[in-house]
């Protein structure tokens, strides 16, 4: 088990992305987040929750983030370390059960830099291979849907069948009980 936790460790060293770390303008390592849901410019029925959890509001999603590096760009890259038993051709299929983790983290760092970042990477230690996400609008529909769907689903209600095109249809006003979410 030593040995292999110390091939994991030799292999990210030889690697590309240890390198970017190393070059960094600044980087931050496991940041704490708390993320206020559904988030603010969310819209439509894509952001309704059950009434048992819109009772219990304020709703929050927590995590920590592995890492996330700002390159001489000044662009950011968020990424998490997975050590899974994944050979590099499996990386991507392994990817698609970190798809909300990645989404919810993305909306943390915009929340927490107050800009999206450039790239979203999921490094599979055990292959020292990638999987990037992109981020962009349809993405942080994705995120909303994704998430409301698990809520729905873990309150024990029929999950929500989400329309993902009114999740962030317009930047609206909000209302009195999304103001106190979000202060």
């Amino acid at each position: 088990m030593l040995a292999e936790a110390s091939d994991l460790v030799t292999r990210f060293l030889k690697s590309p992305r240890w390198r970017q770390l190393g070059s960094a303008r600044r980087s931050h390592a496991e940041l704490e987040f708390m993320l206020g849901w559904p988030p603010q410019d969310a819209d439509g029925e894509a952001s309704r929750l059950p009434a048992s959890v819109e009772r219990r509001s304020p709703l929050y999603l927590q995590g920590v983030i592995d890492c996330m590096l700002q390159g001489d760009d000044g662009q950011w890259t968020l990424m998490d370390y997975k050590t899974n038993r994944v050979e590099a051709d499996g990386v991507g299929e392994a990817a698609k059960a970190y798809e909300m983790q990645l989404y919810v983290y993305a909306m943390a760092a915009e929340q927490i830099l107050g800009v999206a970042p450039a790239e979203l990477v999921l490094h599979f230690l055990k292959p020292g291979a990638e999987h990037k996400f992109a981020w962009n609008d349809r993405a942080r529909r994705r995120a909303v849907e994704l998430v409301n769907n698990g809520i729905w689903q873990a309150v024990g209600e029929a999950p929500l069948l989400v329309k993902p095109e009114l999740a962030f249809k317009n930047r609206r006003r909000l209302d009195k009980k999304q103001q106190r979410l979000f202060q």
